[in-house]
């Protein structure tokens, strides 16, 4: 039953790993200070007019223009596969390029329409398919040195459609305000605000898999509780003989523990080495656990474990001296 204690830590702390990276890529790597803004046209008001793009776009120059702003916008319009982002301070110059240039903060004006593509991209050979006319790709980045999963990013401002969410980085929240105020278009738009949790327990608390695995563990220490229960009833007659030489059931518990904690340890070894080697050979996570979680998850199933095993005999012997 340790063992099986042993591989639900693992697969928890797999969960947690996987979970913590998915959830940073999911907002590209933004961290705090990261306001959403999302933008859809109101279908109880008028159909938009032809030139509400540009006029927006316009005004989300004139509010972002100047400010410490980060902006990556996921389009929700029949963008496809690609993401527009404003990083005039080089918030993401981090990313490798394989050939051409990156962006630069000049690539981010009124006047400028810049591509960079994703160098495993299907759209690379097919750039003018799936790249709009008058938008100049100037490189290729390594898709694994950054944030994005997607198949190219473009300068903001030149889209066509403005459907879809503004993930707005500033440490002034007025400056998402200001988007938001650009993006209502006199009123005729609906415009939403929302902070985002980018730490890992954001993720966790959103995923039923987390409640899922944690009741398991509390299943397993349950089991583990009946078992120590079931043992303390077999070798009632010795826990007796202790009992009636003067010890309690505290200090009989605590004289066999070493015992108890080798076995413990033993078998959360087992279980978490199996665990760890079943998460580590899922595609969906391919880096294994460092020594260093391992021992102390080692550590923290070695001492549940005693701790149960102690308080479940010394509350049984308690219940017969009060018998």
């Amino acid at each position: 039953m340790g063992a099986l204690l042993g591989a639900m830590l693992a697969v928890l702390a797999g969960h947690v790993m996987l979970a913590s990276r998915e959830w940073g890529d999911s907002f590209f790597g933004l961290g705090e200070n990261t306001l959403s803004v999302s933008s859809f046209p109101d279908p109880a008001g008028e159909q938009p007019d032809a030139g509400q793009a540009e006029r927006v776009n316009q005004q989300l120059y004139a509010a972002l223009a100047g400010t410490d702003a980060v902006v990556v916008f996921d389009g929700a319009g029949g963008d496809g596969p690609r993401l527009g982002i404003f990083d005039p301070g080089g918030y993401f110059s981090d990313m490798s390029v394989v050939s051409g240039r990156p962006f630069k903060a000049g690539d981010f004006d009124r006047s400028t329409t810049g591509a960079v593509v994703s160098a495993t991209s299907y759209v690379v050979g097919r750039e003018q398919l799936y790249i709009p006319d008058g938008v100049d790709v100037i490189g290729y980045y390594d898709p694994d040195s950054s944030p994005f999963a997607t198949e190219y990013l473009y300068s903001l401002f030149v889209q066509g459609s403005i459907d879809g969410t503004y993930y707005v980085k500033s440490a002034d929240a007025s400056v998402a305000r200001s988007v938001a105020a650009a993006l209502s278009d006199g009123g005729t738009r609906i415009v939403s605000i929302r902070e985002i949790d980018t730490t890992v327990w954001g993720a966790l608390q959103g995923d039923s898999l987390t409640y899922a695995y944690s009741a398991a563990l509390l299943l397993a220490c349950g089991s583990i509780a009946l078992l120590v229960g079931n043992w303390t009833v077999q070798n009632q007659s010795r826990i007796e003989v202790h009992l009636m030489f003067g010890a309690t059931p505290l200090s009989f518990a605590l004289r066999i523990l070493p015992m108890i904690t080798g076995v413990a340890a033993v078998g959360a070894g087992i279980g978490l080495a199996s665990g760890f080697a079943l998460v580590s050979g899922l595609d969906t996570l391919d880096t294994a656990p460092d020594p260093v979680l391992f021992l102390a998850l080692l550590g923290i199933e070695t001492l549940v474990v005693s701790a149960i095993f102690v308080s479940v005999i010394a509350l049984h012997g308690r219940a017969k001296v009060i018998r």
